[in-house]
């Protein structure tokens, strides 16, 4: 009802900006009930007209973003400037913006990143129990199975979002890097948080932002089967139109498999990059006897919005040797793996 609300306001103004104003002469006097009878006709006549109007918009299909619930996520938070959302299934904390995000523990120590347990560590020999010397801002998420290097660090009750969980602090303790660390572990949500940083002020800011969820502040359901769904898109291409934003679900394989490791939101600028990447995909370029199933691999959750509000899904599963996309209509195959290494790029991920 917004177009027609906007339209008999303008109406009704235009109409009223014509009518005098002040005392009317003993002459307009006699004449005012006419002339106010032929106002109210002509503006029930623009009424009718633009009821029509809406009835036609309203029963025209938008070809070129599909319609979307209103639960779905909309590529909006407000965070205080130069932070972002770092998530792990159903627990999520605001981080600097600048925190790479690392979803392997294969290579050098970790340090000034984010630390999520999404990749098999099965082919490369891992650090899961090193921090750097001086690691800036770390980040460390996992599930309690694993090792990490908050594993000895003494804690007492918390609460957090009506959830039971434990708190506790260390300074320079063997095992962490140079700074104050902080480790609050979940058991309901079976999730340890570590914190390293240079100060318990660092330390605290991005502790006491811990929420506990379903969905997290971009939206990003904790877990791919609770994934908002939205109408299907074209079979003509994958993403219509010119979305404005995007967001970025990630979730893990393994012993994190269906678990979202990651969320990110993505600038106009970031969302024309990865449009123009997804579009230029084909179905099957390889003709792979397996289809592009995903196995071993990871799932992503692509929700595109446009400048109308609505909101297009686009599902990704990234295989051995094959990634797929799907609009829910159109699927297009990537043998390269340029979209993966894209959108590494673009959320700050290795």
């Amino acid at each position: 009802m917004d177009r027609l609300e906007a339209l008999v306001q303008d109406t009704l103004a235009e109409r009223a900006g014509q009518a005098p104003t002040g005392p009317l002469p003993l002459a307009e006097r006699s004449r005012r009930p006419g002339r106010t009878m032929a106002i109210l006709a002509g503006s029930l006549v623009v009424i009718a007209i633009a009821a029509v109007m809406l009835t036609l918009v309203l029963r025209a299909p938008d070809r070129t973003h599909p319609s979307t619930p209103a639960s779905t996520p909309t590529a909006e938070q407000d965070l205080p400037e130069g932070m972002r959302t770092a998530s792990y299934g159903s627990v999520s904390l605001t981080v600097p913006a600048g925190l790479a995000t690392r979803t392997s523990l294969c290579g050098s120590p970790a340090a000034n990143e984010v630390v999520v347990f999404a990749a098999a560590t099965d082919f490369c020999t891992t650090v899961a129990d090193s921090l750097a010397p001086h690691p800036g801002t770390v980040v460390w998420l996992s599930i309690v199975q694993q090792t990490t290097p908050y594993a000895n660090i003494p804690t007492s009750p918390v609460d957090i979002d009506g959830y039971p969980g434990t708190r506790g602090y260390a300074t320079n303790a063997q095992g962490l890097g140079t700074g104050v660390s902080g480790v609050i572990r979940l058991s309901q949500q079976n999730i340890v948080i570590g914190v390293t940083a240079p100060s318990r002020r660092d330390v605290d800011l991005l502790l006491s932002s811990i929420r506990i969820a379903q969905q997290d502040p971009l939206g990003c359901a904790a877990n791919l089967s609770a994934a908002s769904t939205t109408p299907p898109g074209p079979s003509n291409v994958l993403v219509p139109g010119e979305p404005t934003a995007a967001v970025r679900c990630e979730y893990g394989n393994g012993t994190t498999s269906g678990l979202l490791v990651g969320s990110y939101l993505l600038d106009p600028t970031q969302t024309d990059q990865l449009t123009t990447a997804l579009n230029a995909l084909v179905p099957d370029p390889c003709h792979c006897v397996h289809g592009g199933t995903a196995a071993p691999g990871h799932d992503e959750v692509l929700y595109l919005r446009y400048g109308s509000g609505n909101i297009l899904r686009v599902n990704g599963a990234i295989g051995a040797n094959l990634d797929t996309y799907t609009n829910q209509t159109r699927t297009v195959a990537n043998y390269s793996s340029s979209i993966t290494h894209l959108l590494a790029e673009l959320t700050n991920q290795h």
